[in-house]
C-alpha cells in the first residue's frame, strides 16, 4: 500500500510539473512575428485569430523534436458575415527550429520559415502595373533568424527582448528586400503579461499598400488558465497602411486571439 501511495504522488508530482510547464512556456511567438522560444516536445497549440472584415485565422504548432516546431494555418474573410467567404489563397506552414539555447550571457537563437501573413488577402492590381498583387496585407514573415533574451526584474516580473531579420520570397516581387523587427513581451503578473513589436517593413516600401513608418503592433494577452490564454492586440499604431488605392488608413486595427495549448 506504501508503494501505490508513493507512486501516486510520484504521480501526481509529474502532472502538476507538467500543466505548470505549460502556462510558463515561453512565448513562440509576438503578435505577428516568431520569437526564439519553440514548445516543448509533444506539445502543440491551437490559435483562432479574429480580424476585421469578419476575418478568422486558425492554426497550430506541434513540438516534434527538443528543438524542432511545426505549424500550419489557414483562414479568410467574411467568415463571422452574412455574406459569401472569402478563403486565403492556401494554407500556410511554419518551421522553427532553436539553434542555440538561451545562457546567462547569451540570448537564444532559432531559425526558421513561416509564409503566414494577416489581415486580408489581396489579389488586386495595387499599382496598375497589370499584375495582381498576391498578398496578405501585413506580409508574412518567410524566412527568418530571429534572437531572444529573457530577464528576472525582481518583483517586477520578467522581461523578453526579440530582435529578427527575415526574408520573404512568396508574396509579390515589388519589394523582396531583407526585413528586420523587434519585439519585447513584459509579465504584469502571473495572468497578465504586454507585448509590443516594432516591423520595419523594409520589404513593404514599393508596393502600393503601406508608407514608410514601419508596423507597430500593441497587445495584451491574459492567461486566465494553465492552458487557455485570449489576447487583445491593437495593429498598425502608426497607421502606416494604404487601401487599395492608394489612401492613407487612418484605423487602428483591432484583433482578438484564443490560444489553447496541450499535451499529446
Amino acid at each position: 500500500m506504501k508503494r501505490i501511495l508513493g507512486l501516486a504522488l510520484l504521480l501526481s508530482i509529474g502532472f502538476n510539473a507538467q500543466a505548470q510547464d505549460i502556462k510558463t512556456l515561453p512565448i513562440n511567438r509576438l503578435i505577428d512575428n516568431p520569437t526564439a522560444g519553440i514548445l516543448n516536445r509533444g506539445t502543440w497549440d491551437f490559435d483562432m485569430v479574429l480580424y476585421s472584415n469578419g476575418g478568422v485565422l486558425v492554426g497550430f504548432d506541434v513540438g516534434l523534436l527538443d528543438r524542432l516546431n511545426m505549424g500550419a494555418s489557414f483562414g479568410g474573410t467574411n467568415i463571422v458575415s452574412d455574406v459569401k467567404p472569402e478563403w486565403n489563397q492556401r494554407p500556410e506552414l511554419s518551421l522553427k527550429y532553436r539553434v542555440i539555447d538561451e545562457s546567462v550571457l547569451w540570448p537564444a537563437f532559432a531559425i526558421g520559415y513561416n509564409s503566414q501573413g494577416h489581415g486580408r488577402w489581396i489579389d488586386d492590381d495595387v499599382d496598375n502595373d497589370g499584375e495582381n498583387e498576391n498578398r496578405y496585407e501585413y506580409k508574412g514573415p518567410g524566412f527568418f533568424v530571429v534572437a531572444g533574451k529573457n530577464y528576472i526584474l525582481g518583483n517586477f516580473g520578467m522581461l523578453g527582448l526579440h530582435t529578427g531579420v527575415n526574408f520573404n520570397s512568396m508574396e509579390n516581387d515589388d519589394d523582396r528586400g531583407m526585413n528586420f523587427y523587434v519585439g519585447m513581451d513584459k509579465e504584469v503578473n502571473n495572468e497578465l503579461s504586454v507585448l509590443t513589436e516594432y516591423n520595419f517593413g523594409l520589404d513593404d516600401v514599393d508596393t502600393g499598400l503601406s508608407r514608410d513608418k514601419g508596423f507597430l503592433n500593441l497587445g495584451v494577452r491574459w492567461t486566465f488558465a494553465e492552458r487557455l490564454s485570449i489576447e487583445l492586440d491593437f495593429k498598425d499604431v502608426l497607421k502606416n497602411r494604404r487601401d487599395l488605392e492608394g489612401r492613407p488608413v487612418d484605423n487602428i486595427a483591432r484583433e482578438i486571439k484564443i490560444t489553447y495549448v496541450e499535451l499529446f
